[in-house]
C-alpha cells in the first residue's frame, strides 16, 4: 500500500489525505500549497512527514471511505463532494458536519440538488488505478 504513495504521481491526492488525518484545517489551501511547492512535491512530503507523522497510504483512506454509501463515514463523503464541486470548502468541512449533526443524509440531500451525484469511493479509487482501460 505504500509503494503507490512514494511513486509520487497523485500529490493533490496525497495531500488531502495527509491534511485528512492530521490538520483538517488546511484542506482548503491544498492547491495553493502545491503550487507553492511545484517541482519540489518530494521535499515538501519529507518535510510533512518529519512535522506530523507517517504518511496515510491511499489503501488505508479508500479502506476507511468505502462504508460511504451505506451513512457512516459522513467527513469522507463530504471531502469527496468538495474535492469534486467546490474545493474552496475543503476547509469547512469540520464545521459543516457540526452544523448537521444528526442531519447528514439531509446535508447530502441538498447537496446533491445543489451540485449534482454525490462521487463515489469507489469511483475516486477506479480512476486513481487506471487497470480497467
Amino acid at each position: 500500500a505504500a509503494a503507490p504513495a512514494s511513486s509520487g504521481g497523485d500529490y493533490r491526492g496525497r495531500l488531502v489525505r495527509f491534511y485528512e488525518k492530521y490538520n483538517p484545517d488546511k484542506l482548503g489551501s491544498v492547491d495553493a500549497t502545491l503550487s507553492k511547492f511545484a517541482g519540489r512535491e518530494e521535499e515538501m512530503f519529507q518535510a510533512l512527514t518529519d512535522k506530523y507523522g507517517p504518511e496515510p497510504s491511499a489503501a488505508g483512506g479508500a479502506a476507511a471511505a468505502a462504508p460511504a454509501s451505506s451513512g457512516g463515514d459522513y467527513r469522507g463523503r463530504l471531502v469527496r463532494f468538495y474535492e469534486k464541486y467546490n474545493p474552496d470548502k475543503l476547509g469547512s468541512v469540520d464545521a459543516t458536519l457540526s452544523k448537521f449533526a444528526g442531519r447528514e443524509e439531509e446535508m447530502f440531500q441538498a447537496l446533491t440538488d445543489k451540485y449534482g451525484p454525490e462521487p463515489s469511493a469507489a469511483g475516486g479509487a477506479a480512476a486513481a488505478a487506471p487497470a480497467s482501460s
